[in-house]
């Protein structure tokens, strides 16, 4: 959970970052644009009324599984979604002889989420 000054402060240390964001007081979703203002998404709104200890959430991003299991590869946590509930964390760390291990505790990463999963750098 982020505070609206601390999303700034990304913002601006992170130029040419386009991490939406959940607004955690109304579930609206905005981004950065180019002028460095908060957008609502699908729209041209600017927020109104922002308060600076406001809370604010990423909005995780789909990614291809590739660049998933890249990311997972240097310590990055990801996570792969199947239609329902059917839902995996993987999560990174720093060490070369780590098993690709999920929340359930198995080591496979199936066909099916590789052909079918929507996969997530968290």
């Amino acid at each position: 959970m982020l505070k609206t000054g601390e999303l700034y402060t990304l913002a601006l240390n992170n130029p040419e970052a386009i991490t939406p964001y959940k607004r955690m007081k109304n579930g609206e979703i905005y981004f950065f644009n180019s002028f460095k203002r908060l957008q609502r998404q699908g729209s041209t709104d600017e927020p109104t009324q922002l308060l600076f200890d406001e809370d604010w959430e990423p909005v995780p991003q789909e990614v291809t599984w590739q660049e998933a299991l890249s990311a997972w590869i240097e310590g990055k946590t990801v996570i792969v979604t199947l239609s329902g509930n059917d839902k995996s964390t993987y999560r990174g760390r720093d060490t070369d002889n780590q098993c690709l291990q999920d929340n359930e505790r198995t080591w496979t990463v199936t066909r099916q989420k590789l052909k079918y999963g929507k996969w997530f750098i968290e």
